[in-house]
């Protein structure tokens, strides 16, 4: 969902630092974007800041930097080319939104689920290994089969297996590498996103056609599923939390809890940022979802749309690596403003470009789409937020800016190309920015009254 699909999407800490430090968690985030899922702090546990000290620590953590390589590797696959490959099978553009919008709400909603069952576990690694078998059965019977059913049921069945393991994955590392190993260990996951986008470049070079390229995303996904999985398998076990449980703050974690937890929270403040975070989110689904389509169209060579999120995945990663600069220098409203303002232009030029390289630069503006995006929203929840409901928040971001956001701009972009044309969809994204824009003022207003500026 490219798709959300996902991937998820999108990582960092939990929000639990205050404002001047929001930024240093923001490195370490995974640059898989188009489907950013919620992160989990580490459970209580023996070992310096809340992170379990693992015997052979350089091993551990060179098996973690594999892992979340693995998870990444496929990425560009799974958000860019599986769209095209159903739409190969005969599904209509709109109905090709549609499924990947369900995606992405299927996979919002069994991220709480397994996170409970993480919790309630005491452990990870269990809980990753039965996401990964399940999610390997999903793949392969996504790429073996041709029936258009069942490769919306198999697209769902990851979506609720596989499609929810990153943040477990993040709770395994926090626990085996400690808080300060983290960001190290999880950038790997931002350049496995990156190479394997500037890879499927050099695939669709070599193949020569975006077809030929998306018949290799179905066995690419299923193959990273098992490399995960074997690598899962091969990680030694660790013993459970020490007694006493999950922390009070994971309690948000269960649906249920979310909900009661979430009554909580400031509902109108909150409301006045999510709302335009979910609608900068829908605009960015087109590019999530369709941009394959839209360089076919645009009868592009086949590198076109590897190398376009290549540059785009770097650029965020650049970006997000200068979160406290940026935050130093503007105010968080402020570069939401910019990013929405960035990415008005970003998508009305898309639309209009037919030259491949001129496709590929436009994705610089990335940084600011999502890199600038995110920072800035983040900062704002932490301000919002109380302390003791702030997985709660991030659970409440995920499912309406990155779920329900992506769900509705995957659905919508599918029915406006049936009824237009691919350029016309990235008009209308540029608009929907716009739309944002507008519906971000009164949270402009509200910030610069409570900081008196």
């Amino acid at each position: 969902m490219i798709a959300a699909t996902s991937r998820t999407a999108h990582a960092m800490r939990p929000i639990q630092e205050p404002h001047s430090q929001v930024s240093s968690s923001l490195k370490a985030r995974n640059a898989h974007h188009e489907d950013p899922l919620p992160q989990l702090p580490p459970l209580a546990g023996r070992g310096t800041e809340g992170g379990i000290a693992a015997p052979g620590g350089e091993a551990t953590s060179l098996r973690l930097m594999c892992l979340l390589y693995v998870l990444s590797i496929s990425g560009i696959f799974w958000l860019a080319y599986l769209p095209h490959y159903m739409g190969m099978m005969g599904m209509a553009p709109a109905l090709v939104g549609l499924v990947f919008g369900l995606r992405s709400v299927v996979s919002s909603l069994s991220c709480p689920a397994w996170a409970h069952a993480t919790d309630r576990a005491g452990a990870a690694l269990p809980v990753l290994r039965t996401q990964y078998a399940l999610g390997v059965i999903a793949f392969a019977g996504f790429a073996l089969t041709t029936s258009r059913p069942a490769l919306v049921l198999s697209l769902l069945a990851a979506a609720a297996t596989a499609g929810g393991a990153l943040p477990i994955v993040d709770t395994l590392a926090l626990r085996r590498v400690g808080p300060r190993g983290f960001g190290a260990v999880r950038a790997w996951g931002s350049a496995g996103y990156a190479l394997t986008s500037f890879a499927a470049g050099g695939v669709g070079w070599f193949l020569g056609s975006h077809d030929r390229v998306a018949v290799v995303a179905p066995w690419a996904q299923a193959v990273a599923a098992l490399a995960t999985l074997c690598l899962l398998l091969r990680m030694p076990a660790r013993s459970p939390r020490t007694a006493g449980g999950g922390s009070a703050s994971d309690t948000g974690r269960s649906v249920g809890g979310l909900w009661r937890s979430a009554r909580e929270l400031p509902g109108l403040r909150l409301a006045a940022l999510l709302a335009p975070a979910a609608l900068h989110w829908a605009a960015l689904a087109p590019f999530h979802t369709f941009l394959v389509t839209l360089a076919e169209v645009r009868e592009m060579p086949g590198w076109v749309p590897g190398a376009a999120v290549g540059v785009a995945v770097s650029c965020e990663v650049v970006v997000l690596a200068r979160g406290d600069g940026l935050l130093a220098r503007f105010s968080p409203p402020t570069l939401l403003l910019f990013s929405f303002a960035i990415s008005a232009l970003r998508w009305l030029a898309t639309s209009a470009v037919t030259h491949p390289v001129l496709l590929v630069a436009l994705q610089l503006a990335h940084g600011a789409s999502f890199a600038a995006f995110y920072v800035a929203l983040v900062a704002l929840m932490t301000e919002a937020v109380p302390d003791r409901l702030r997985a709660t928040g991030q659970s409440l971001l995920y499912l309406f800016v990155f779920g329900m956001g992506t769900a509705i701009g995957a659905a919508l972009s599918g029915w406006i190309i049936e009824l237009t044309s691919v350029p016309t969809l990235f008009v209308c994204a540029s608009a929907g920015e716009l739309l944002a824009i507008a519906v971000a003022i009164p949270l402009v207003l509200a910030h610069r009254d409570r900081s008196g500026c």
